[in-house]
């Protein structure tokens, strides 16, 4: 069981900087499998640093699985990724995937197409990773089970109303 401790663990990044400076330290805060591998490496933050946070929270909706697992020391993402790959490229199996305790019980294409948006979000460039706008728009095309009405009766993005 994950203590308040562990799931809001700090990240540190030390840098070594020329000799003669001082040492600089950086902590960056995140929730282990949640925070945007690209904001730990270069603490740009960005919108798309919550859209990787979306896919991943996306996946564990659809696979019942945690963002990190402690006992393998292993993220949600990496371990999905091949399949995800295999099912976007090749359509491979979807099924295993999906939370068993649905057992079959769910539309097929309804899980693929949920399924590649969670990954399309975690893409390794930011810049390749699709925008929330896009994120709800494919959502309401593509997922016939998503309401249009709870899409269209979100907040707009600007909230200083």
């Amino acid at each position: 069981m994950l203590s308040l401790e562990d799931l809001f663990a700090s990240f540190e990044k030390l840098e070594d900087c020329k000799e003669g400076y001082k040492r600089t330290k950086q902590i960056i805060v995140g929730s282990p499998g949640y925070t945007d591998p690209h904001y730990l490496r270069t603490v740009i933050a960005s919108e798309k640093n919550d859209v990787y946070s979306l896919g991943v929270v996306i996946l564990e909706l659809v696979t019942r699985m945690e963002a990190f697992c402690p006992e393998r020391g292993q993220l949600l993402t990496t371990m999905v990724a091949p399949k995800l790959r295999e099912i976007a490229d090749v359509g491979g199996e979807v099924v295993g995937m999906v939370d068993q305790r649905l057992d079959g019980d769910f539309d097929l294409e309804e899980a693929k197409v949920t399924l590649i948006i969670g990954g399309l979000c975690f893409q390794q460039s930011p810049t390749t990773r699709p925008s929330a706008a896009e994120i709800m728009q494919t959502m309401k095309d593509k997922i016939n089970s998503v309401d249009s009405r709870l899409l269209l009766s979100l907040p707009a993005k600007d909230c200083r109303r």
